[in-house]
């Protein structure tokens, strides 16, 4: 009996752009010089979730893994919609 894969990432990252000075992103937006840093808060990110499977995420910034996880679980029901 196969294990059956109900969710299957490969290669996530997500990156957010860190700006010294708030004017720097409308500066970089008009002259298109880069004036910000990246920050990964994911980078190269792979796993697999099999029926009956249960995750978790923690961390220090709970807002911002719900935000995360929100996003990362709305990409993945899109695509169950588009491959399923």
């Amino acid at each position: 009996m196969t294990e059956e894969i109900v969710i299957k990432v490969e290669h996530m990252s997500k990156v957010y752009p860190l700006y010294e000075k708030k004017t720097d992103r409308l500066k970089e937006t008009f002259f298109g010089k880069k004036l910000h840093k990246e920050y990964f808060a994911l980078k190269n990110i792979t796993f697999t979730i099999f029926k009956g499977e249960n995750i978790g995420l923690l961390g220090v910034n709970v807002p911002r893994y719900e935000q995360e996880t929100g996003s990362l679980f709305r990409h993945l029901q899109l695509w169950r919609e588009l491959y399923t």
